[in-house]
């Protein structure tokens, strides 16, 4: 590419405004190079380009934008703007030179390079007789042509989208006129839920409806995330789910259980707790003791205490515990072992050998946990108290000096003082000294680790532990 020499004479502005510094003459002697070098000759050419379309800019952002479109690179806009603003050109000129730098081609036989500017601009061929003048008197022109381009551009997207909107309904339509046995609305989709199979087909009807689509070839296990399901329309799945079947479906449930199959047998299970005794073979899986733990406490957390309630109590029968836990004609309120030695002649509220065998499932602690929540909150002691007493005997065969076994001895000292059977005076005494001596001996440890000593039981510098203090709570705080 061959470039002019820089015009440095001082001219008017009309005559700086019509003659451009840099020669068009780039624009028309570019030659056909080989392989090798046509990224080179191409990116000369666009130098060529933007320096006749604004011929007031340093050569710097000439090289700048033309390197970046020689690249394969769409042009950028804003640095096109900012440097037509510093040249104090018109901004109409935009248009004119975004098409410049995209229709730009060099033709097979070695011809000039073309600009293919747009009919309606009036320049089909930019020849070295064109200048700034010319195109700046067509600006008007041009800005209407890209307003009317853009609107039909629009127009036409618009309509794509309706097709393919109409085209998904009609197919949902489709799949909805002609439905497996068992489906329909309303109370009739109440029914569906009623066996394994009508809960799979309900899955299916979903996942017409969610998707707009045909659901041919979707079998019991097809991975529902593979067919199309995604976040959004996994948790529009479940709400539509929980319309049709009035349940309260976990927003985890369709990752949990991705298939049709197992999204169907989970939601057998939340429907009747005793549906598997109905299922046939290959089908419902149990429904994990988590799943129904973590409905309780949403619906602890939303102050639904009658509903957290009943599914702990689902999850207790679930784990043969229901009897321990709920029978008042059989509440065990035994004080574990790991309460201090007063209480064993402390009187019991209630017979010690009606109290069970300490729970062993992995489930079982968040599950007393959750119940010693919601009977307190009820003011149900007795029932909080044997909740409590059942979760200390698990928690202190596990680490029974730890604080969390020390302040749960407190907790049924309280619940037992509340339900109006308080055990002996020296019973509480004792339990708020094993917290206390637990708080201070954590705090001790904790302190060692952080200075960066290692523990020694056999013996180490007492000088390291916390002494707690000869009386560190009043009567009054002792008391609270």
């Amino acid at each position: 590419t061959t470039y002019g020499s820089m015009d440095t004479r001082t001219a008017s502005a009309d005559a700086d405004y019509a003659s451009p510094k840099y020669s068009p003459d780039a624009l028309l002697s570019v030659e056909r190079a080989v392989l090798a070098s046509e990224k080179a000759a191409l990116r000369g050419a666009l130098r060529g380009v933007v320096a006749f379309a604004i011929p007031h800019v340093e050569q710097g952002e000439v090289v700048g934008i033309a390197a970046s479109c020689a690249e394969g690179c769409r042009p950028n806009l804003g640095q096109i703007r900012s440097t037509c603003a510093h040249a104090g050109l018109s901004r109409s000129l935009i248009p004119e030179l975004l098409a410049l730098v995209a229709e730009l081609s060099v033709d097979e036989d070695g011809e000039p390079i073309r600009l293919g500017l747009p009919e309606a601009l009036g320049l089909p061929m930019l020849s070295r007789r064109a200048s700034m003048r010319d195109i700046d008197l067509r600006a008007p022109r041009a800005r209407e042509y890209e307003v009317e381009r853009r609107a039909e551009k629009r127009r036409a997207a618009a309509q794509r989208a309706a097709l393919r909107v109409q085209q998904r309904s009609d197919a949902a339509a489709a799949t909805r006129a002609t439905p497996m046995a068992g489906s329909g609305t309303g109370s009739e989709a109440m029914a569906t839920a009623d066996s394994l199979d009508g809960c799979e087909r309900l899955v299916v009807e979903g996942l017409a409806e969610v998707l707009l689509g045909p659901t041919e070839g979707v079998e019991r296990g097809t991975d529902l995330f593979e067919w199309g399901l995604n976040s959004t329309s996994g948790a529009r799945l479940r709400e539509w789910l929980c319309k049709r079947t009035g349940l309260p479906l976990p927003p985890h449930l369709p990752y949990e259980y991705p298939t049709v199959c197992g999204l169907a047998a989970s939601i057998f299970r939340l429907r009747e707790p005793t549906a598997h005794s109905h299922a046939h073979a290959g089908g419902a899986p149990p429904t994990p003791p988590s799943l129904l733990l973590a409905e309780a406490t949403a619906a602890l957390r939303a102050g639904d205490l009658a509903r957290a309630e009943g599914v702990c109590l689902r999850v207790a029968n679930g784990l043969g515990g229901g009897a321990r836990l709920c029978g008042t004609s059989r509440l065990g309120l035994a004080p574990p072992s790991t309460l201090p030695t007063e209480l064993d002649g402390a009187e019991a509220p209630c017979d010690p050998s009606s109290a069970e065998a300490a729970p062993s499932s992995p489930s079982e602690a968040p599950l007393l946990t959750l119940l010693t929540r919601i009977w307190s909150a009820q003011g149900r002691w007795s029932r909080a108290a044997a909740a409590a007493s059942q979760l200390l005997e698990l928690r202190s065969s596990t680490t029974p000096a730890s604080l969390d076994v020390a302040l749960l001895q407190a907790q049924l000292v309280r619940y037992l003082h509340e339900a109006g059977e308080p055990p002996a005076s020296a019973v509480a005494r004792a339990a708020v000294a094993a917290a206390e001596a637990a708080a201070w001996r954590e705090a001790s440890e904790r302190q060692r680790a952080w200075r960066g000593h290692e523990e020694d039981d056999e013996g180490g510098d007492d000088d390291d532990e916390i002494a707690p203090p000869s009386e560190p709570y009043s009567e009054e705080e002792r008391a609270s």
